[in-house]
């Protein structure tokens, strides 16, 4: 008489696991995120008073975004 140790999900339920995003998949997503911040700034600056504080951490992020698209590419 066989015996089972433990449930064990059936097969059909399981969820496969993902794959590791490729390089250009992680340029794409960075390069959607430059473009977003650019529509923020934008918008901010067709402001009556745009937010100069936000503006500037909307410079930075674009900046980091920028320095990763660098070293993306460099290890290329």
């Amino acid at each position: 008489m066989k015996t089972r140790c433990g449930t064990r999900t059936p097969r059909r339920y399981r969820r496969p696991v993902p794959l590791p995003a490729t390089r250009s998949q992680i340029r794409q997503k960075v390069d959607q995120l430059r473009v977003l911040y650019q529509l923020e700034a934008v918008l901010e600056l067709s402001r009556s008073e745009p937010d100069l504080d936000h503006l500037v951490r909307i410079d930075t992020d674009a900046g980091l975004l920028n320095e990763l698209l660098a070293s993306l590419e460099e290890q290329i």
